[in-house]
């Protein structure tokens, strides 16, 4: 009989003087960036030579034909590159620190540290998310929902992207037995 080890967790928890750090690997799949890969070298040769031979051509083609043509390559490519580097280097940083909790997200694109205070949060639950790559959120990888949501104010944030619910229910219990959120 050939029995499956229970699955490890994907996010490393380090406890600091002050609170705690909580890092979340993006999660790596051999296959999606193999094709992520394929994909950016495709759009890059296709858009070299589809280029190269409309220059021969360049008196017949009209520049407004050029300028949607490169914006749409450039958009394609740039997205394509900014989700591979996601793949490969990105991962999701939560400190808990003197009252403060701090989002961030290291390796994607035009990421900035968000900070709530942990006075104004509350209900912190987890979501079942579907993590698997023919899920129906087609968004960018960087950009995608966490498995961990807490309230702050009016609106709902969450954190935890790539992890599972089992993952998430242990983090939020971890985080309550150290005090370190709120246990409303």
């Amino acid at each position: 009989m050939n029995i499956e080890k229970p699955y490890k967790s994907r996010a490393i928890i380090e406890e600091t003087m002050s609170g705690v750090m909580i890092t979340i690997p993006a999660k790596r799949n051999f296959f999606i960036v193999f094709f992520a890969f394929l994909g950016l070298a495709t759009q890059i040769i296709v858009g070299y030579i589809f280029s190269t031979l409309m220059l021969r051509f360049a008196k017949e083609v009209p520049d407004t034909f050029w300028v949607l043509f490169l914006g749409a390559l450039g958009y394609s490519i740039i997205t394509s590159l900014l989700s591979l580097l996601w793949y490969i280097m990105g991962k999701e940083v939560v400190t808990i620190e003197r009252g403060v909790l701090t989002l961030k997200k290291v390796g994607a694109p035009f990421a900035r540290t968000k900070s709530y205070t942990i006075a104004d949060t509350g209900n912190f639950r987890t979501i079942e998310t579907d993590n698997s790559f023919w899920s129906q959120n087609k968004t960018a990888p960087y950009r995608k929902a966490g498995a961990i949501v807490f309230d702050y104010g009016m609106k709902s944030k969450n954190f935890g992207m790539g992890i599972d619910e089992p993952e998430a229910i242990y983090i939020v219990n971890f985080l309550k037995e150290k005090e370190l959120i709120p246990n409303k």
